[in-house]
């Protein structure tokens, strides 16, 4: 049995020899019941963020009934999404929940054939730096070198947000499991983490190892960090305020992607912990407090 990432690419490939003309080329909205979804092609996730779905379902009932624009591909024969699966699926729990018709903001893609619309999808789903893991990035990089779609290392690397090393890695072991017999359909039904293990004699590929890819962006890393020591000394850290202004000043949008960054996770995730547990904190000691000051109705003082 076919893997279902190769069918979805098929069913596209099928669609665009049909080659009918959309009836508007360039719509701005489309009625919720044309749009459809190739998400082994398309969706760059492979897991589903339920909450995301009803924080969007909320904006959609609480602000003026939009989100930002699905972006959307005529295939030949018909509309699919090739970034905003999430917001589809809140605008079709929208009509469920109303049982009216909803029509969708959208914007098209002029990509002439399967593998441009790939490729401008990956480069959309990328963007989302906060909801896109190394992971997610991985596997699709791989999708499309074992497909053999996408063009080039640079051109692949640039749509996932892979680096090049990992790319061009990736091919070379895509090549080095064919010659082990494996076919199209096994190398898609493994992970790149699988892969890895399968071109070491691993033929379950099953121990997901840690694969750092980035050592080279990390060792970079390490050696601007001891420039910036030598130039600032300790005044970073005693005037953190101070440097998130130097950041700025240099550029909001330099900011904004440093902020951003896969590395930064962690941290992130830890100032959330922390942020939660104080706010945790403070309403168990208000709690307290409003227990102790509060005197039942009765009591003798």
């Amino acid at each position: 049995m076919k893997n279902p990432r190769a069918l979805s690419l098929e069913a596209l490939i099928v669609d665009h020899k049909v080659g009918l003309v959309p009836p508007d080329p360039s719509p701005t909205v489309l009625p919720l019941d044309v749009l459809k979804t190739e998400r082994g092609a398309f969706q760059m996730r492979e897991r589903e963020l339920p909450e995301w779905v009803d924080d969007l379902l909320v904006t959609l009932r609480q602000g003026n009934g939009t989100l930002d624009p699905l972006f959307v591909w005529w295939t030949g024969r018909r509309w699919v999404v090739l970034d905003g699966h999430h917001r589809l699926e809140a605008y079709r729990k929208l009509s469920e929940a109303t049982g009216k018709p909803v029509l969708v903001p959208v914007k098209v893609s002029q990509a002439k054939d399967s593998e441009q619309a790939i490729l401008e999808a990956n480069r959309e789903n990328s963007k989302d730096k906060l909801n896109t893991t190394l992971d997610d990035k991985h596997r699709q990089a791989w999708y499309m070198v074992v497909m053999g779609i996408g063009g080039s290392v640079r051109a692949i690397a640039e749509a996932t947000g892979s680096s090049k090393s990992t790319v061009g890695r990736m091919r070379k072991i895509r090549d080095q499991l064919k010659l082990m017999k494996y076919s199209q359909n096994r190398l898609l039904g493994l992970s790149w983490e699988q892969a890895v293990q399968c071109s070491k004699g691993d033929q379950n590929g099953s121990y997901r190892g840690v694969i750092d890819e980035d050592e080279g962006l990390k060792d970079e890393g390490t050696r601007w960090a001891e420039r910036l020591s030598k130039l600032f000394g300790s005044k970073l850290k005693d005037a953190p305020d101070i440097a998130a202004l130097m950041l700025l000043s240099y550029g909001r949008a330099t900011t904004k992607r440093i902020l951003q960054s896969r590395f930064l996770w962690k941290i992130r995730t830890e100032i959330e912990q922390e942020e939660q547990a104080e706010a945790l904190a403070e309403d168990f000691d208000g709690d307290v407090l409003e227990d102790i000051t509060t005197v039942p109705e009765g009591s003798p003082l």
